[in-house]
């Protein structure tokens, strides 16, 4: 089990177009994808821990539990489709 979080890298900034040509060079040039954020390992726990998954009522929360009696809850909006 790996629980990763975005770096603190800020994204780069967009530069912005001088003028009318410029506008529509970038409207008709294929557009280039931001880059993602880079991902930092937060927490880590061997796989064969794991001892249940809970989705919450409401389903938007995914508890962890653990042999040692430890449990961790993530806010996961897309828990109920587990």
């Amino acid at each position: 089990m790996l629980l990763l979080v975005v770096s603190g890298a800020p994204a780069p900034a967009e530069p912005r177009p001088s003028g009318l040509f410029d506008r529509v060079r970038r409207l008709l040039d294929r557009a280039e994808p931001d880059p993602l954020p880079g991902l930092t390992p937060a927490w880590q726990r061997p796989r064969d821990d794991l001892a249940a998954v809970e989705v919450s009522d409401s389903q938007t929360e995914l508890t962890l539990r653990f042999t040692d009696g430890s449990s961790l809850s993530v806010d996961a909006p897309l828990a109920h489709l587990l």
